[in-house]
């Protein structure tokens, strides 16, 4: 029984302590927790005035997660008696295995580093892929970019491809040029084209830069003399003009007598006068 009475003396006051770290630790872990949430989604939420895109603040909000996450398991495992100096070792010896394994996340986190420090495109923009999608950019993440094609499909590209990729971003500063190449017949009278073209033009009231809008022949076809219309509009009224105008054109035309073209087929037959006779 002294013995027993000896145990429990010896050993009561290691187990309440751990008990007691095992509260707190689990005290901080939630309340750290929290902490986080709240500060990641302020500084994703915050209004910089400019001086910060929502993509940035977005990418930033993603990465001071990752930090403080660390940074509170490291206290916590530190609280509960765990070697720290071991812990550091198996950080490293699995930092180094992971980054093996995730050669692709590190490239696609490297990827979003270099989009948020050279800022090629930002939330909002019209951007086209060579070789791959096309859309408005709706966010930029700490490894993938997510695009909103015309027929509403979701696309997430990875930052790796995209830093690794020609980007042509066409809506930089919230204006985008619409370009139609129309065809008309060589016996059209090419003055009284460019004229009907320019009065359809002068009818749509939200183009803009109105001092750079050109008619002009850019070239001649098998069947056609090609004219390229060069215009501006808002990115958000760029569709719903381009497709507008296609169509008063077209009327347009009718209405002036400028015909459009199509593909003809001539067909020669030559009579064999040796099977007639």
């Amino acid at each position: 029984m002294e013995q027993i009475n000896s145990l429990i003396s010896t050993f009561l006051p290691d187990v309440i302590r751990g008990f007691w770290r095992v509260v707190l630790a689990v005290a901080i872990l939630i309340v750290g927790h929290l902490v986080i949430k709240k500060v990641c989604a302020r500084v994703k939420t915050r209004d910089y005035k400019g001086r910060l895109e929502p993509g940035a603040a977005g990418f930033l909000s993603s990465a001071l997660r990752i930090a403080l996450y660390a940074l509170l398991i490291y206290t916590v495992a530190a609280l509960v008696g765990i070697p720290t100096a071991s812990i550091v070792a198996l950080i490293g010896s699995a930092g180094l295995a992971i980054g093996l394994a995730l050669q692709g996340s590190l490239s696609n986190f490297a990827g979003g580093v270099l989009i948020m420090v050279n800022k090629p495109f930002k939330v909002g923009d019209y951007i086209m892929v060579d070789g791959g999608p096309e859309g408005t950019v709706k966010s930029i993440d700490i490894f993938y970019t997510r695009l909103t094609t015309l027929e509403e499909r979701l696309v997430v590209i990875p930052n790796g491809t995209l830093s690794n990729s020609v980007v042509r971003n066409v809506s930089p500063n919230g204006e985008r040029r619409i370009d139609l190449e129309i065809g008309i017949s060589y016996s059209a009278d090419i003055a009284l084209a460019k004229k009907t073209v320019l009065g359809v033009l002068a009818r749509h009231e939200k183009l803009i830069r109105p001092e750079d809008t050109k008619v002009f022949v850019i070239s001649t076809g098998e069947s056609s003399v090609n004219l390229a219309v060069r215009c501006w509009a808002k990115y958000e009224d760029f569709f719903a003009e381009k497709v507008s105008i296609l169509e008063e054109i077209k009327l347009a035309f009718d209405e002036a007598g400028v015909n459009i073209p199509f593909n003809q087929l001539d067909v020669h037959i030559i009579e064999n006068k040796n099977e007639q006779k």
